[in-house]
């Protein structure tokens, strides 16, 4: 299971919050956070840092002129 929507009262909260197991193979969960593009997250710090230093090539590279 690549993701486990969040419990809560709201019949939409599950596309508004979901949780990603951080034993998820980080190409993986690269591709499922690029999917649900979150407006921001909340991790272990070394989890993020690499989810950033993952990013960080692709988004320099988008900013060429």
């Amino acid at each position: 299971m690549p993701c486990t929507p969040a419990r809560s009262k709201g019949a939409g909260a599950s596309k508004l919050l979901r949780a990603f197991p951080v034993h998820t193979p980080l190409p993986q969960l690269m591709a499922e956070l690029n999917d649900y593009r979150p407006a921001f997250m909340i991790g272990y710090a070394r989890t993020i840092m690499l989810l950033t230093a993952e990013q960080e090539p692709a988004a320099s590279a988008s900013t060429r002129c």
